[in-house]
């Protein structure tokens, strides 16, 4: 109990090792998508030790935002009980918590664990003061593994493809770069 104290008392200090803000950032975000705010409280004397903003963390210019998406990261942690296995994602050296996967996808991400994977599934994001847009959760679908190829090794393969452009492949190609017409189509 005396080193959790200490650890909590830590975070609200500003003096936490940095996985403890993380988690406490996650839970008043939570707290926040919940229009709800939190006290962490002494069992015995009531007395507040750490204090969870949440919605009274004041308006946020943004909503919380839902929607399909792809996240590109190396695999640091699998692992957890129940159905929902949580994933822990290094993207440009800054870790992403909130991941999870289905035990099947969590089994066969495991493989992949230290290595470039490119994630897609459903993820919530909300802006912070600064202007940065951080995962709350993103349940995994899918994913595949990234291979270290080189830009110059990339352009080499692709230039090996033997193939001949027609003027229609073209026109096809312009006509998927400019999209519909009229909301009705072309």
């Amino acid at each position: 109990m005396p080193n959790v104290r200490s650890r909590v008392q830590s975070v609200g200090r500003g003096e936490a090792p940095r996985d403890a803000p993380e988690a406490y950032r996650s839970l008043d975000g939570y707290l926040r998508e919940d229009r709800a705010r939190a006290v962490l409280r002494e069992q015995d004397n009531g007395q507040g030790i750490l204090e969870f903003a949440g919605a009274n963390d004041g308006e946020d210019p943004y909503p919380l935002v839902r929607e399909r998406a792809r996240i590109f990261g190396t695999v640091i942690r699998v692992g957890g009980t129940g159905d929902r296995i949580p994933v822990l994602i290094e993207s440009n050296g800054v870790p992403i918590f909130g991941c999870h996967a289905s035990r099947d996808v969590a089994k066969m991400l495991a493989h992949y664990l230290f290595e470039p994977v490119r994630l897609v599934g459903k993820g919530s994001w909300l802006r912070d003061a600064e202007g940065r847009w951080n995962v709350q959760r993103f349940k995994i679908d899918a994913f595949e593994p990234i291979k270290g190829t080189k830009a110059s090794e990339a352009l080499s393969e692709l230039r090996a493809v033997a193939g001949e452009w027609t003027e229609e492949d073209y026109r096809d190609l312009e006509r998927i770069r400019q999209g519909p017409k009229n909301n009705g189509g072309d």
